[in-house]
């Protein structure tokens, strides 16, 4: 899923470059330079989404391992601690609002399972 995500996200860069090139009637050389600073900037583009993909997976790893219980010998308490201290930092590193709702809404949701 990963790879064909990143490919759409490739051809969307390549398809409206070509476009805004042949709107505007681009040289060669204009031409060249802009698809380098579009490959650059969609390098971070990825990085960005991989890091994203990899912190929402280890997210996911951290609640399904609180769901599990205490049977492993992990603490419940401190696996909340820290997710409540994750969240916090959150706000201001993660981008995305939406990624994040999606995990508060999960953590609301054990709590919630847990008081009843």
């Amino acid at each position: 899923m990963r790879h064909d995500t990143i490919l759409a996200v490739h051809q969307l860069y390549v398809h409206e470059v070509y476009a805004q090139a042949e709107r505007e009637g681009w040289s060669n050389r204009s031409l060249e330079r802009v698809i380098r600073r579009c490959h650059q900037q969609e390098d971070k583009e990825i990085q960005s989404f991989l890091a994203a993909v990899e912190e929402a997976e280890t997210r996911n790893a951290r609640l399904h391992r609180i769901r599990r219980g205490p049977r492993l010998g992990d603490s419940d308490e401190e696996e909340r601690e820290g997710d409540s201290e994750d969240n916090v930092d959150d706000d201001a590193s993660c981008g995305p609002r939406d990624c994040i709702e999606f995990d508060d809404e999960s953590s609301d949701n054990d709590s919630e399972g847990a008081a009843h």
